[in-house]
């Protein structure tokens, strides 16, 4: 178990870490993962008095972070940092050509120099999470059905680069991405999206519990 008394825990990300954190909610946790975590955590664990912290923000991709990382990051000096980022660096691409495209080799500098500075900074204790998979979504969502196929091979190649970090500097992984698929795979009835991005609440347990499972090893 990597977590202990007072330890200060922080996920950053995009949309799918904020939920609502950055916008519309008093206590900035939205209604996503970071709160399934830290309901769970502060249930399990009272006596750790633990601070769980969401620093999501819709539509960001990898150079975003970068861009906040001094002040959402590295000024609050989290105990343990969570990284899950990338959909967008995809996802925009598909819906918004016009962009600068970050491809998998920037991803995966832009990855790096997150990951430097938490470092240089004191943060040693870092999970990196693989960019979940784009599930089959309604009919009427025509973004989402045009990236079904496509949209997975590029998730691929880039999780190759969230292995690579990881593992360059012996970091955590939550295999999001293969635990959402085994998933899947298993219960062809269940989504675990609303619009095959986006994590329904079943999706969102799923995130949490993987995420559980990997701060208590």
């Amino acid at each position: 178990m990597i977590i202990s008394e007072g330890t200060k825990i922080l996920f950053i990300g995009d949309s799918l870490t904020d939920k609502g954190a950055s916008t519309n909610d008093p206590d900035t946790l939205g209604m996503g993962y970071p709160r399934y975590m830290r309901d769970y955590l502060y249930s399990k664990y009272p006596e750790l008095q633990l601070e769980v912290i969401n620093k999501g923000i819709s539509g960001n991709r990898s150079i975003d972070l970068i861009n906040r990382w001094q002040s959402d990051v590295l000024n609050i000096k989290p105990d343990i940092l969570s990284i899950l980022i990338g959909t967008n660096d995809i996802w925009r691409q598909f819906d918004m050509p016009e962009m600068d495209i970050i491809d998998a080799d920037m991803y995966e500098n832009n990855l790096r120099k997150m990951v430097e500075a938490a470092i240089e900074n004191g943060i040693s204790k870092i999970i990196l999470c693989e960019i979940p998979p784009i599930e089959k979504g309604f009919d009427d969502y025509n973004c989402s059905k045009a990236l079904e196929s496509k949209g997975n091979e590029m998730i691929a190649e880039y999780n190759k680069k969230v292995h690579k970090i990881a593992s360059e500097f012996d970091l955590f992984l939550c295999p999001l991405n293969k635990i959402l698929k085994d998933n899947i795979s298993k219960g062809s009835n269940i989504k675990y999206t609303y619009d095959g991005v986006h994590p329904s609440t079943t999706g969102i347990m799923t995130y949490a519990i993987s995420l559980i499972n990997t701060l208590l090893l």
